[in-house]
């Protein structure tokens, strides 16, 4: 834990970098989900307007590219979730 130019560091001050470097992590990582939760709600929205306009071809490509989106999203909160409890 030495450094190449200056004294060591105290040990109480690398865990509180860490513990920064980690929160910082969580936050990016929570922000993200929120994006990804606004952008299926949206994408949602657009499959009823098109199911309401009789738009049926372009109602199953928006569903698989949701669906895709949504199990992406499951396998994040999945990591997100085992980031946490570590």
């Amino acid at each position: 834990m030495g450094n190449l130019l200056g004294k060591e560091k105290p040990l109480k001050e690398v865990l509180r970098e860490n513990k920064r470097m980690i929160t910082r992590a969580v936050r990016e990582l929570d922000r993200e989900k929120q994006g990804l939760e606004k952008e299926e709600k949206r994408l949602t929205m657009e499959i009823k307007k098109a199911a309401r306009e009789n738009q049926m071809a372009s109602v199953k490509i928006m569903a698989k590219v949701r669906i895709i989106e949504t199990n992406r999203l499951m396998i994040r909160c999945s990591i997100d979730s085992f980031v946490g409890a570590t």
